[in-house]
């Protein structure tokens, strides 16, 4: 990856309301910097992100309380502000959403840039000083505790698009996980497996991944070594069985379909985001709610074709069956939540480190259209081989005009020991074709073989006369024996 690499390790202290930093500089220099106090708190963070979870459909709304209502006021984030705030219905076109963004983002230069100023600036010069290139860019490598859970909520991709005079941005995310395995060998190929699952009981989708990414891939260095298997309608039994089928060992599993996080109902399958006992939301089913919430995907249940959501347990044991698995992508609404537990680890994503070593996913709800753009945009990069941290960066750079909602809402979470995914997607070295020789060595070795051919034709004409001679030789040594048997015979008589 051509940019400066800033390692950050980012530590809550005891009191969960001030951020430590841990920095490395690419020369191996190192330091830190804070306490620096959190610029929010717990309440303002929860506001914001359900905020942030409203797009520009009309159809995905959200209750607020007054209390909410009125701070979302104070920030000037209401577009039809009321005189005496009460609570209300809310869907992102009655928000700024572009003042939104830019307020969590001051939150996170206040966090992260700011205290790096200098050592961000110093970066970007020593790039201006060497090769000519567009702009200088620096990598922000963020290593992030599973346990700081609200360091996990902040939508750090968002300093993506915080333009510098200096420079770009880069963002990646990194669980500092202890029981990470090395990195795996290069693979022949990589096979990509895409599961489907759109049930008629949820808002259609009619996502269209298994097209979207074959086009991705068409017309890419990677495109005849990234064959595509597709499961449609996707079931748990029907993955399994995939999974253990002879050859169908994916490197790359996608899913496309509904996600979310909350609770299931055991007893009916139903899930529920409520605070209540009553899960699933039925009222005969009699089913008391237990345990925390958890993210969940919906994937078809193939006798009745009703959403079988499944969680993180029933995700996490079927892909073991998987036998060289490299990445996970979650193309579903809130597949990276992690809200309301103890740490991160009851996201889908987050979980998924354990089998997995790089998922990518979002802590927030999708629009289709910009859900199809990102499976097209993703598997473009990968097929032309950038790494996992290049890839998602391009994909970003080309959302970012289409869909200024969403482009940020895809994550990429990778094992503080897998580097920048690299090395995770490299396929083995095909035989390269042979280079044409250089004109002058052509004309040389023309030469060569016409000597060659000319001393060849010598040699065989010396030889021809030698052989010549040697014969005419013999033919006259048997003509004078051949005399002198006639005179002894006549001496004879």
């Amino acid at each position: 990856m051509d940019a400066s690499v800033l390692a950050i390790t980012l530590e809550l202290d005891a009191t969960g309301r001030a951020l430590g930093l841990r920095f490395r500089l690419p020369d191996g220099g190192e330091g830190r910097a804070g306490p620096l106090p959190l610029p929010f708190t717990a309440d303002d963070l929860a506001l914001c992100e359900r905020a942030l979870d409203l797009n520009q459909s009309p159809d995905l709304r959200y209750d607020f309380t007054a209390p909410e209502i009125a701070r979302l006021g104070v920030w000037g984030l209401l577009r039809h502000p009321s005189a005496t705030p009460g609570p209300a219905t809310l869907s992102g076109q009655d928000l700024h959403r572009e003042r939104l963004r830019a307020q969590v983002q001051g939150w996170l230069v206040q966090l992260l840039l700011d205290p790096l100023a200098a050592r961000i600036k110093a970066l970007f010069a020593a790039q201006g000083a060497g090769a000519v290139r567009k702009r200088p860019l620096v990598y922000l490598r963020l290593e992030l505790w599973p346990t700081d859970l609200t360091l996990f909520r902040l939508p750090w991709e968002l300093l993506h698009g915080h333009r510098l005079p200096q420079g770009d941005l880069l963002v990646g995310r990194y669980i500092l996980y202890e029981h990470a395995s090395g990195l795996p060998p290069p693979a022949p190929r990589l096979q990509v497996l895409v599961l489907h699952s759109d049930p008629p009981d949820l808002p259609r989708l009619a996502l269209q991944d298994h097209a979207r990414i074959a086009a991705g891939l068409a017309d890419t260095a990677g495109a005849g070594r990234m064959p595509i298997q597709a499961l449609d309608p996707a079931s748990l039994d029907g993955l399994q069985k995939a999974l253990l089928a002879l050859g169908a060992t994916p490197t790359i599993l996608h899913f496309a379909g509904h996600g979310d996080f909350g609770w299931r109902c055991e007893q009916c399958r139903g899930i529920s985001h409520g605070l209540d006992d009553t899960p699933c939301g039925r009222a005969d089913c009699g089913f008391r709610r237990h345990g925390a919430p958890e993210g969940l995907l919906a994937l078809t249940d193939p006798a009745t074709g009703r959403p079988d959501w499944v969680g993180i347990d029933g995700v996490s044991d079927t892909l073991k069956l998987a036998g060289d698995l490299r990445l996970v992508v979650l193309n579903a609404c809130k597949s990276a939540t992690g809200r309301r537990g103890e740490d991160v680890f009851n996201g889908l994503a987050q979980r998924l480190m354990d089998l997995v070593p790089a998922v990518i996913a979002s802590p927030f709800p999708l629009e289709t259209k910009a859900a199809e753009a990102f499976a097209d945009y993703l598997y473009a990069a990968l097929g032309a081989g950038l790494s996992l941290v290049e890839s998602l960066h391009q994909v970003q750079l080309r959302m970012k005009p289409r869909f200024p909602d969403e482009w940020y809402r895809p994550v990429l979470y990778l094992r503080s020991s897998q580097g920048d995914g690299g090395r995770l997607l490299q396929m083995e070295d095909e035989d390269p074709p042979a280079d044409p020789p250089h004109p002058l060595l052509a004309l040389l070795q023309a030469q060569y073989d016409a000597a060659l051919n000319q001393s060849v034709t010598a040699v065989d004409a010396v030889i021809q006369v030698k052989a010549q001679q040697q014969a005419d030789k013999v033919q006259r040594d048997m003509q004078r024996l051949e005399h002198a048997l006639k005179r002894n015979r006549g001496d004879g008589r």
